[in-house]
């Protein structure tokens, strides 16, 4: 799925809005006006019960928490693999990235935990912490990480960032990933971002599991949404 293609597709959606409504300001709304809703989970969820999460019409598909920097492998990502892949959720596997260690190290970690399988979608780096490393550095390392993930798995990863974050140091760097933004705003992130993924809440609660999770939408249909996927 070209990512160009959901852009227009949101460009027209909003000149329909504006034209409706009579609006003469930029189109904005809020994340119930898209329709493929999901949410992404680690061991702070402890234990999910996938069945009921599945019930649910906002819970299409699930990130979840595989591995972070060289050796952490998240203590129930197996279980929460398997949940979601029986309850019938489409599900995505997401390393936490630790620009301070080894990345070949990180690539090792991720490939040992993540095995992916027809229908699940692509790898996803998760970019939050830079711990005092330069951006040059930053950026190649996350370079290696993403040309080895794809040469391994065979489907192009995705990258993750906060607004600022991407707009700042990655955009540029990375012009033909897809992007998963997270900005907890009722406003969408701004059309110059061609973002697919967008993380809009830390603070929703899910029938089936216990605590906060945060919340997602997709940019498309769900037809497009499995066009993504392996």
């Amino acid at each position: 799925m070209k990512t160009g293609f959901l852009s227009v597709k949101r460009g027209i959606f909003c000149s329909f809005l504006a034209s409706f409504f009579g609006l003469i300001t930029a189109c904005t709304h809020d994340a119930d006006q898209y329709r493929i809703h999901g949410i992404d989970v680690s061991h702070y969820q402890r234990t999910i019960d996938w069945k009921i999460v599945a019930k649910q019409k906002k819970v299409h598909f699930a990130f979840i928490k595989a591995t972070e920097g060289v050796n952490y492998k998240d203590s129930i990502f197996q279980k929460n693999w398997a949940g979601a892949k029986k309850a019938g959720v489409i599900r995505g596997a997401y390393h936490f990235f630790r620009p301070n260690v080894s990345v070949e190290w990180q690539i090792k970690n991720f490939m040992q935990q993540v095995q992916l399988e027809k229908g699940d979608l692509p790898p996803v780096l998760d970019i939050e912490d830079f711990d005092k490393v330069s951006m040059p550095v930053l950026i190649e390392r996350v370079r290696l990480w993403l040309i080895f993930i794809e040469e391994h798995y065979k489907i192009r990863p995705i990258i993750y960032a906060s607004m600022d974050v991407y707009q700042r140091y990655l955009q540029s760097a990375f012009p033909d990933y897809l992007v998963w933004i997270a900005r907890y705003n009722r406003e969408e992130p701004p059309q110059n971002i061609d973002w697919v993924f967008w993380q809009y809440s830390d603070q929703t609660t899910i029938d089936g599991i216990s605590g906060k999770v945060d919340k997602n939408v997709f940019v498309g249909t769900l037809s497009e949404l499995k066009a993504l996927c392996l």
